[in-house]
């Protein structure tokens, strides 16, 4: 699973395909989800056929209250309720 939407990065790169890369819990303190970000998903494609060893991607981590019952498909959602993915797609 990923999302699907354009996200103009600081440096000024636009991406369009994002996935979680990590989801930790220090228990009973907070949860982290790290997100990388791709220009599209043909470039993460290109990374996981090795066809492009390290393809242009932005990664931020996102801190939240402590949830110890957190899946990926719940982070998704999390995600969805932030500004910069509001009206992201479920690609």
């Amino acid at each position: 699973m990923a999302l699907y939407k354009s996200i103009r990065q600081d440096d000024g790169v636009t991406t369009s395909y994002h996935r979680i890369l990590f989801i930790q819990q220090m228990t009973n303190h907070h949860n982290s989800i790290a997100v990388i970000s791709y220009v599209d998903a043909e470039s993460r494609e290109s990374e996981k056929d090795s066809v492009i060893a390290q393809p242009y991607s932005q990664c931020v981590t996102y801190e939240i209250d402590y949830d110890p019952s957190m899946t990926v498909e719940t982070a998704y959602n999390y995600l969805k309720t932030l500004p910069q993915f509001e009206g992201a797609e479920d690609i």
